[in-house]
């Protein structure tokens, strides 16, 4: 039977779907395209006045594919917006049939030509090809590609969590642990949160990663909290919602989420307050993490989008994330490029201008330090 896709308007219709996109996330190792963390974004954190749009594919009963998008006057995007990575989802082997029945549900969504944005891991399928192929009507899509951004990972693959670290450098392996011993000696101790200290755990990580980053994090929404406990409270008894809490004092110090989707984790945030920070705490919850992901069987950590010192000295390899903007044919597509290529120009020069200021900033210190360095040595 030939596979037909489906555009809801709400959720609501796919409430007895749940558990059939949830496996399809699964197979997929996709953990934040769970239905779990889409239902939760939705509910509490969906831009205003958007619509939801989610197309959904089956064969017969059997849900083979799904993509679920928020509609914005600006574009449509899968939902989850900045806070999650949704990929269209789709049955093993499955994917050409999927992206083109997609393709039809997005084709009918709008008579304009609207741009879809996608962020797309290395690993996914090739979607934006398959996406194009399958397009019904006057011709292919067109695209643009972000730089792509690293997203650095730990491959345990048939590793245990000793050969990982046996792998690791003399320096690195001896940091860890004799922080581990001061912290320990401190008082440190780890936990996974539970139902019961859900609730004040969430807030504890939310208060520690809001301090870290300021007005920078992503997480300011006090929607953020509620949405994180909804999805915990759903994915907890099966382990796939972790927030790795360390305590000091009898209350968090530190904390690290991660959720988890076959053999995947992946890490979303974490937090730490200036209790322990002597102890690098965020590197020990992941240690942490990755000694109770190895006795799970699991085999794959992302650890998030950016290149920073601490996650890539953890990481075995790095992978990347990049961000397609596709645009149909149809009324208004040579806007719709215009109006992404001029963006894209735009943003060249904002980091042409940051980067430029850096270099400046830093010789400019290079100089102010070798004059304070002239004149303590006179």
């Amino acid at each position: 039977m030939a596979s037909v896709a489906a555009v809801f308007d709400q959720l609501d219709p796919l409430a007895d779907r749940l558990t059939a996109w949830d496996e399809l996330a699964v197979a997929a190792a996709r953990p934040l395209a769970a239905p779990a963390w889409v239902t939760a974004w939705w509910a509490h954190m969906r831009p205003v006045g958007a619509s939801m749009r989610t197309i959904a594919v089956f064969d017969g009963d059997e849900l083979i594919g799904i993509l679920p998008l928020s509609v914005t006057r600006r574009g449509v995007r899968p939902a989850g917006g900045d806070l999650i990575t949704v990929e269209p989802l789709a049955a093993v082997g499955r994917e050409a049939e999927v992206a083109s029945a997609i393709a039809g549900g997005l084709g009918s969504l709008d008579a304009r030509s609207v741009p879809l944005d996608l962020e797309l891991q290395d690993d996914s399928p090739p979607w934006v090809s398959l996406l194009s192929e399958g397009w019904p009507g006057r011709g292919p899509l067109w695209h643009r590609a972000s730089r792509p951004v690293s997203l650095p990972r730990i491959d345990l693959a048939s590793l245990t969590f000793d050969e990982w670290m046996a792998g690791k450098s003399s320096n690195f392996r001896r940091d860890v642990r004799k922080k581990g011993r001061r912290l320990e000696a401190d008082g440190g101790t780890f936990r996974l949160t539970t139902e019961g200290s859900l609730r004040a755990d969430v807030a504890a990580f939310l208060l520690m990663h809001r301090g870290r980053h300021g007005g920078d994090s992503n997480l300011e929404s006090d929607g953020v909290e509620d949405m994180l406990v909804r999805i915990a409270k759903e994915l907890l008894p099966s382990g796939r919602f972790r927030l790795v809490c360390l305590d000091a004092d009898g209350a968090p110090a530190a904390a690290l989420l991660l959720s988890a989707a076959g053999t995947e984790v992946n890490a979303w945030s974490s937090g730490f307050s200036e209790l322990l920070a002597r102890h690098s705490p965020i590197m020990q919850c992941f240690v942490y993490a990755l000694k109770d992901m190895a006795e799970r069987g699991e085999s794959t950590m992302r650890l998030g989008p950016g290149d920073q010192a601490y996650k890539l000295r953890l990481a075995t390899d790095e992978g990347h994330l990049t961000r397609y903007t596709l645009v149909p044919p149809g009324r208004g597509h040579l806007r719709s490029r215009v109006r992404i290529a001029a963006k894209a120009r735009l943003g060249g020069l904002r980091a042409g201008v940051r980067a430029n200021a850096g270099r400046a900033n830093a010789l400019f210190g290079q100089r102010i330090g070798g004059g304070l360095a002239s004149r303590r040595g006179s």
